[in-house]
């Protein structure tokens, strides 16, 4: 589920948090928020207005009204009712990487990271990601460089012993790791990079406590470890 969060303590305000909504029933796993269609409701109600001397009451303009509201639902539909596997498509193709920079609290870690400006960060709820408060953006190998601190790090792993939880042993900080998901390149947290070359965050939740199922639904996941035109 993609969805808005308020603004997380380590965002700066001048950094976007973007929402997408889904919509409804007739769409293979949508719905519409209440709160979206009450915003609508009370946008486009019709109001006892007068023009060119004629009173127009509610009754007249409720059939207006109506109209205006499938207008604008069919536009929504339209545009907001593809994929997340389409979103994020759409999201690399869209926005050409820039270098961001970032490490741990310390300062012993240091990294640099080509990403987009426009980061698609993923909240998981697995055992580990619960009790670390993790979320990371997913980029390949290839893109992200540690300038400094490899002497500094220590790796914790369990289960599959595929993902590796890295921390700086230094503040305990984790600012990178490899996802079990994409074990070809790197999950980064967003809040470890410095200011100014992130412009949005859309944060999506992924459920970590049935982890294959949730990737098999996700095959796009996979693909933000690989290379791409879009990515270099």
């Amino acid at each position: 589920m993609i969805k808005e969060y308020s603004n997380p303590h380590y965002l700066s305000p001048h950094i976007e948090i973007k929402k997408y909504v889904s919509f409804p029933a007739g769409l293979p796993g949508c719905s519409v928020p209440e709160d979206t269609l009450g915003r609508a409701r009370a946008r486009l109600a019709p109001r006892d207005q007068a023009h060119n001397g004629t009173s127009v009451t509610r009754e007249a303009s409720h059939g207006l009204w109506n109209v205006c509201v499938a207008i604008s639902y069919l536009h929504s539909v339209l545009v907001l009712s593809i994929t997340c596997d389409q979103r994020i498509h759409l999201f690399r193709k869209k926005q050409g990487p820039v270098r961001h920079t970032g490490g741990c609290h310390c300062g012993a870690i240091r990294f640099e990271v080509w990403s987009a400006p426009d980061l698609h960060i993923f909240n998981c709820n697995c055992s580990i990601c619960t009790k670390k408060q993790n979320r990371h953006f997913i980029v390949p190998k290839s893109h992200f460089t540690l300038l400094q601190g490899s002497e500094n790090t220590t790796t914790y792993t369990f289960n599959t012993h595929t993902a590796k939880h890295t921390f700086c042993k230094t503040c305990g900080v984790q600012s990178f790791y490899t996802p079990r998901s994409n074990p070809d390149g790197f999950g980064v947290a967003p809040h470890c990079l410095d200011p100014g070359t992130v412009k949005s965050l859309t944060l999506e939740d992924f459920c970590g406590e049935t982890w294959e199922e949730s990737v098999r639904k996700h095959p796009a996941i996979r693909s933000m470890s690989k290379s791409t035109p879009e990515t270099g």
